[in-house]
């Protein structure tokens, strides 16, 4: 697996993680830092890398007790937290995330979760920022996210398309 950060253009922040082979989980690194509150800013930045997974059917981004112990957070309030494993109650904090490509979301309000094996899920508060897309040419997964969005991507659209010019090619052929 790689990570490469890279920026496109004065506005775009683009990250391409490519794996070996197929995986069913999309890892990176991200730094998490003590909340960017202008009203109440911390004495030192406090700011850590931590192990993240991608996962688009959590809503919202979650931290680990790990994270909260690490940063010394404070909890801002409590939401409803739907799991595998029913509905909850549970802390949320005011933290700023900053991805692998370099793009930092300042004031985030994340929730703390029970996650095995990593210190957090990227949600799709962070995720609906911008495109993202995973594909599976030859065996490799690759997934791919710029911020801020660009333009749809649209498979069927793409498909469309191809099957136009390959029908106007031979409608050309058989013409000549």
């Amino acid at each position: 697996m790689t990570d490469k950060p890279r920026q496109q253009g004065p506005q775009h922040q683009c990250l391409t993680v490519t794996f070996d082979g197929r995986s069913n989980v999309i890892p990176t690194q991200c730094e998490v830092m003590v909340g960017f509150d202008p009203l109440n800013p911390p004495a030192q930045q406090q700011s850590h890398l931590f192990n993240a997974i991608w996962d688009t059917g959590a809503t919202q981004t979650v931290i680990t007790q790990a994270v909260v112990d690490k940063l010394g957070l404070l909890p801002t309030g409590l939401t409803r937290a739907n799991t595998a494993n029913g509905e909850h109650l549970t802390e949320t904090f005011f933290v700023a995330v900053k991805l692998p490509n370099g793009v930092g979301f300042p004031g985030m309000t994340v929730s703390r979760g029970n996650i095995s094996g990593i210190d957090m899920l990227i949600g799709m508060d962070i995720i609906c920022a911008g495109d993202f897309a995973i594909t599976n040419v030859g065996g490799k997964t690759v997934m791919s996210y710029r911020v801020p969005s660009h333009k749809p991507i649209d498979f069927v659209r793409e498909h469309n398309m191809g099957a136009h010019l390959i029908k106007s090619r031979h409608k050309n052929k058989r013409r000549r």
